[in-house]
């Protein structure tokens, strides 16, 4: 099976690049499969709402947001979907009121072109996302240095974030870093006696660092007569210093990554799909990574369809 854009934009939320094998099986009867494809009608829309904890060294963060996404055009060429997303969690009441009081929207609407079998192919409207992110951030940068006075981390994160700003493709990833996951599952025909493999050559995570991986797939469950399957998906990663043409390893890529680089990790998913919609009724991301220094971090995204 070949490679498709789906892929990268999978691995895009996890690091820059993977070499990975798909392997997908059933626990039912050997007849058992599963077409996930998209049907949806034009006008319809679905809403999830959304949980992000992150825990390390014993202390838990959490975050809620929501994401609603209309289908705004269907047809056989595919779909045009209408992505609404806070800009900020709902915890941060401060930045969403100071950036109202400049006269900036504080919703993301992304315009998703999306083919017939659910993989997203472009962002329709990136140069206005870029042009109002952009426009956030510098003030939210002066609002904080005026507050706090000069800090190299705000200067480093602002520079951070206008990266993820740059070109289609870098907007495109930003936009899919959290509702790619709605995405993900799409287009794979899952079956208990057939399995897939898709492979991905490995591909450089950072200057001087090679990020591999393996990803396996499971169909888990079905219910034909709820119309359900539980489908998920496990990936182990690590991360290693890659090789110069004498073979020896170029080392690590600077101070930035000293002390808590992710060398290790895995990364499971889980979707309860609805078969007549193609949207998960439910899915929860799961991420666990190992750092250099041997400290551990979990983060969990759970979105849940309201």
């Amino acid at each position: 099976m070949a490679t498709t854009p789906r892929t990268f934009a999978y691995l895009s939320r996890v690091l820059a690049g993977v070499g990975l094998t798909v392997l997908a099986s059933a626990t039912q009867a050997a007849d058992a499969q599963v077409n996930l494809r998209p049907h949806w009608a034009a006008g319809s829309q679905v809403s999830y709402a959304i949980t992000k904890t992150r825990a390390k060294q014993g202390k838990v963060f959490t975050d809620h947001s929501k994401v609603l996404i209309r289908v705004a055009e269907a047809s056989d060429n595919g779909f045009l979907l209408r992505v609404e997303e806070p800009m900020f969690p709902d915890q941060d009441i401060e930045s969403e009121k100071f950036i109202a009081g400049n006269g900036l929207s504080t919703t993301k609407l992304a315009l998703l072109e999306v083919s017939p079998d659910g993989e997203v192919q472009r962002v329709r409207n990136w140069e206005d996302l870029r042009t109002e992110g952009l426009k956030a951030l510098e003030l939210l940068s002066d609002h904080l240095q005026k507050r706090h006075g000069p800090d190299p981390m705000i200067d480093q994160a602002v520079a951070h974030l206008k990266q993820r700003l740059s070109t289609e493709e870098d907007i495109k990833a930003t936009v899919l870093r959290d509702i790619g996951l709605l995405f993900q599952p799409l287009g794979l025909d899952y079956s208990a006696d057939e399995p897939i493999e898709i492979s991905v050559p490995t591909r450089e995570a950072a200057p001087g660092l090679q990020f591999q991986g393996q990803t396996r797939a499971t169909l888990k469950s079905l219910d034909n007569d709820k119309g359900l399957a539980t489908i998920q998906w496990d990936q182990s990663y690590q991360i290693k210093a890659a090789e110069d043409f004498s073979g020896k390893p170029t080392g690590m890529p600077g101070e930035a990554f000293a002390g808590g680089l992710p060398m290790s990790g895995h990364i499971t998913d889980e979707f309860v799909m609805d078969l007549r919609s193609g949207w998960p009724t439910r899915l929860t991301n799961t991420q666990t990574t190992v750092a250099s220094d041997g400290s551990t971090e979990t983060k969990t995204k759970t979105f849940t369809a309201e």
